[in-house]
Parts: C-alpha cells; structure tokens; sequence
C-alpha cells in the first residue's frame, strides 16, 4: 500500500488517538462519536478547472461549545518541498470556502452572525516523513500586503524526529503503526518490529 494512502486511512480510523497523542488539549473538548467524513474532492472555480485534493477531512463534534465543531484536516507528506506552506494557504482557503462560508447567509443578524463565527474551528496539520528541526513544530504561511495580508498557520509532526521507544510506552495502539517512521535509535530495525507486535499483542 502507499505511504500516503496507509496514512490517510491511519488518521481516518485512528483520530481520536492521534489527537490525543499531538493535540491532547483539542482531544479533550472533543466528542469522537460525533465524528464525520468530509473527503471530497475540492476544486478551484478557475477557467482551467484545476482540481485539487487533500488527504483527510473531518469534522468532529464538540463536548461544549463553542465553537460546534472542529474541521481536521491532515496531509501526509513524503518530501520537502519549498511550495508546501503555498499548498496548505491553498487548502485552507478551500476548506473555509466550501465548509465554513457556504453556510454564511447573506440575511444574518448580528446575533446569528456571530453565532456562525463560532460555529466551525480548524485544526490542521502535517504527517512529514522527512527531517526538520524539531519533531514537533507550527509552521506559517504569509501572503498579501501589509494592509490586506493572508496568513495562516499548521502544525508539522515530522515522524523521522521522534523516538520510536518513546512514543511505544503510550499506551496507544496506533504508536505501532506510527513507530516504523520515527527514530529507531535504541532498536534494531528487527527489534523494532518485534516490540510493536508485543505492543499489539498486549493491547
């Protein structure tokens, strides 16, 4: 299978664990139950009609609002690429479009106005299998002038970073998966393999 789509299918089935092992805040105000799939193909209204898609798309309900629900959206990604915060400004700008301001009515009051600013939250971020600084880091996009300036912001996990023995003491079964892309120091590649079957097997 390929390493972006064993990824896509990872986060699609395994969300609510992988929100509590990156995001464990976000993971707390959530309730997983209330979980639904969202992707679609998105495309850009362009003369060229250029299609674009993205890897993972999820709404999930909230425990307490606000806001209603938070929109995750996951991109797996194999290398670095000088244009990627361009793509992710790219896929941001699609998602609001499509899943935030489509419910936008242009006869809202100013109390159901501000109840639609509430109503959707974004978590975005990055599966990289590549090296960056840090395992774990926020990166920026920025475009615009000063005055009418676009920027946003997504979290980038780069797995080859983390410590495969660190992260197999979480108690969670989707480590194993995750495990055979980060760091292996402290296994050999066989004894990697064997401490995630033990893992599993005792889960």
């Amino acid at each position: 299978m390929e390493i972006n789509q064993f990824m896509k299918e990872l986060a699609v089935e395994s969300l609510e664990e992988i929100l509590e092992l990156f995001f464990p805040r976000v993971a707390r105000r959530l309730d997983f139950s209330q979980k639904k799939d969202l992707n679609k193909q998105l495309y850009t209204d362009s003369p060229k009609g250029v299609e674009r898609f993205i890897d993972v798309l999820l709404e999930v309900g909230v425990k307490k609002p606000p806001p209603a629900v938070f929109l995750i959206h996951i991109e797996s990604q194999q290398q670095k690429r000088f244009d990627f915060p361009a793509r992710m400004m790219g896929y941001h700008c699609l998602i609001y479009v499509r899943e935030i301001e489509g419910e936008r009515q242009d006869s809202f009051d100013l109390s159901e106005f501000t109840a639609w600013q509430k109503q959707k939250r974004l978590l975005s971020f990055v599966f990289c299998n590549y090296s960056l600084k840090r395992g774990i880091i926020s990166e920026k996009y920025q475009t615009g002038v000063p005055q009418t300036r676009l920027s946003g912001r997504y979290t980038c996990i780069s797995l080859p970073m983390l410590s495969a023995q660190e992260y197999l003491q979480q108690d969670k079964a989707v480590v194993c998966a995750l495990a055979v892309f980060m760091n292996p120091a402290g296994f050999s590649p066989p004894e990697l393999k064997v401490a995630c079957y033990l893992k599993l097997i005792n889960y």
